[in-house]
């Protein structure tokens, strides 16, 4: 059953699934069913007393079980250190850039970029940034800036 918004619309954020029937029907008729993928963001600003490889440490351990982060020497933004998961997990990037100190550091997630690929999709842009924020909210020698991410949503969907 399909989740209706508070006008009694059909939410944009339930997905529909058609019956076989239903798409050649809809095929027929000359309408389309645009496929829609979301593309996942995410900008969490921290503060921490840790270098990058500590933060990195205490980030894994907290999201992703302990997968290590490298790459500092590949030199991935130029002049910003970073480093990253090497591997996709579950479809996503994982990124920690920046100088630390009262400058701190990104945690960077987004779609891999693999998995953007999709020539025939509508892509809709997906704002992880506080819900991840929640996830760390909490964690030892860090500090996530709220300041800098207070005026958006828990989750953003936007086409």
């Amino acid at each position: 059953m399909r989740k209706i918004d508070k006008r009694g619309k059909p939410d944009n954020f339930t997905f529909r699934i058609y019956t076989q029937e239903e798409y050649n029907k809809k095929i027929r008729e000359g309408r389309d069913i645009m496929k829609k993928y979301p593309y996942f963001i995410c900008f969490v600003p921290i503060l921490s007393e840790e270098d990058i490889i500590g933060v990195s440490k205490i980030i894994s351990n907290k999201l992703v079980s302990g997968i290590p982060f490298g790459g500092l020497e590949d030199y991935i933004y130029e002049e910003v250190p970073a480093v990253y998961i090497k591997e996709s997990i579950l479809g996503f990037e994982l990124v920690i850039q920046g100088y630390g100190g009262k400058e701190g550091y990104i945690l960077e997630i987004r779609s891999y970029l693999r998995n953007s690929e999709l020539h025939d999709a509508k892509e809709i842009t997906v704002d992880i940034t506080n819900y991840i924020a929640s996830l760390l909210e909490g964690t030892e020698k860090i500090k996530i800036l709220y300041e800098e991410i207070s005026g958006k949503d828990y989750i953003d969907i936007s086409e």
